[in-house]
């Protein structure tokens, strides 16, 4: 596993939050077997834990830029709305968690995202959606804070270090 390369700038991109989850999970006990590539686009869950003969599968996404971040566009302006990016994102959060419970029924599943007031609102409308079939949800905070709400039981929530360049 590689350390992970963060831009301070941009706290909320999914690199930054796959670091700053996985910082909760490893002083939460969890052994972290894998950590999908993001900046490659690496296919399969985004970081794969296990922890007293359980599995967890976080799939995570960050929150639109305004700007491209790669490819021939880079630097120059997105035409679409953060906003309005960040529901369709949530929306495939949710069926890459449905996809993931179906492939691995055993597995815990949650999903993982930056703290922004969009992500919140659809999380909080989305509830049952969320607990009935037990996906846990990891937010990200500006300060690298964690709060982790698991589907079954009550919210908890730790500081991680700042993350570093």
């Amino acid at each position: 596993m590689s350390d992970f390369v963060v831009d301070k700038s941009e706290w909320f991109c999914e690199q930054n939050v796959v670091a700053s989850v996985v910082i909760y999970l490893k002083r939460d006990g969890w052994i972290i077997k894998s950590i999908a590539d993001t900046e490659s686009r690496a296919r399969g869950a985004d970081i794969l834990a296990q922890k007293d003969g359980r599995t967890l599968i976080v799939e995570v996404k960050g929150y639109p830029s305004t700007v491209y971040a790669r490819g021939p566009k880079k630097g120059k302006d997105k035409p679409t709305k953060p906003g309005v990016q960040a529901r369709h994102w949530y929306s495939h959060l949710l069926l890459d968690a449905l996809l993931r419970q179906s492939e691995h029924p055993s597995a815990e599943i949650a999903i993982a995202l930056p703290k922004f007031p969009v992500f919140t609102k659809l999380i909080a409308r989305t509830q049952t959606a969320l607990t009935k079939p037990g996906i846990d949800l990891f937010l990200v905070s500006e300060t690298t804070t964690v709060q982790c709400a698991r589907a079954v039981a009550q919210v908890q929530s730790l500081a991680v270090e700042p993350l570093e360049q």
